[in-house]
Parts: C-alpha cells; sequence; structure tokens
C-alpha cells in the first residue's frame, strides 16, 4: 500500500525542481539544476523522498545509483558534480555507476526502469509542466 502523503510529497519535489530549473537563466551541462530535476524524478517514481535518496543511509543504494546513472548521462556531469548533488564522494558516483550499469546488462526489469525513467527525466528537463488553473506565477 503506497503511502499518499508521501506520494504528494514526492510530487510536490518535482515541481518545485521543474521550477527551478526554470528560474535558472543559463543553464548548462554538468549543472546542479537538472540534477535536482532527475533526482526529484526518480525519488518520486520510486516512492521515496530527496532526502532518503541523498542521505547517509545504504537502504535506497539502488534507486540512488539509478539516479545518478540518469545524471551523468543527461547532463554530462562530472564525477564530484554528481557526488555533491548525492552528497557523496566522487569514489562512491563511481561505485555506484559501475553498479547500475552491471545491473542494466544483466537485469532486463532493470533496464526497462531506466529506460522508462530517462524519458521522464527527459520530459521533465525540457517540458515546464503548466500552472495549475488558478495558480500564480508570484509568491
Amino acid at each position: 500500500m503506497s503511502d499518499p502523503i508521501g506520494a504528494r510529497v514526492a510530487a510536490i519535489e518535482v515541481r518545485l525542481a521543474r521550477l527551478e530549473t526554470l528560474l535558472d537563466a543559463a543553464p548548462h551541462r554538468g549543472s546542479p539544476m537538472p540534477c535536482r530535476v532527475i533526482t526529484a524524478t526518480v525519488a518520486a517514481a520510486h516512492g521515496v523522498t530527496l532526502e532518503e535518496l541523498t542521505g547517509e543511509g545504504r537502504r535506497d543504494a539502488t534507486v540512488r545509483h539509478l539516479a545518478m546513472l540518469l545524471c551523468r548521462r543527461l547532463t554530462g556531469a562530472s564525477y564530484q558534480q554528481i557526488g555533491r548533488a548525492f552528497r557523496r564522494d566522487h569514489s562512491s558516483v563511481i561505485y555506484g555507476l559501475r553498479s547500475a550499469e552491471a545491473r542494466v546488462h544483466a537485469e532486463p526489469a532493470f533496464a526497462a526502469d531506466l529506460a522508462r525513467l530517462e524519458a521522464r527525466c527527459r520530459l521533465a528537463l525540457t517540458a515546464p509542466e503548466p500552472l495549475a488553473q488558478g495558480a500564480s506565477t508570484c509568491a
């Protein structure tokens, strides 16, 4: 059974990441903004919070490795930049990327999840979410 509040929080985090991306006047490859969009999208898809995804625990390591791989593939971010986004050092990022790549080749379900999330992330990075009816652009 899914947590309705957790799902709503995850959806809000995705929207916030999209808004932050729109506010970034000069996005570039390796920018932390796209990594935030990717991490928010992956977290929402897997039912975890950004804190759980980037925190110290190992419980969500597989999801974190998946998000790291997407950050590398979609943004071209360096190991150090990805490490900063996930509060890890570059060697942990290298391990996570190798682990995720190995699973992509060994597990069709993992590869399918990666492909599905990559499509979602590409959409989130390129298509800003329309404002809800009655919503204001001002805070």
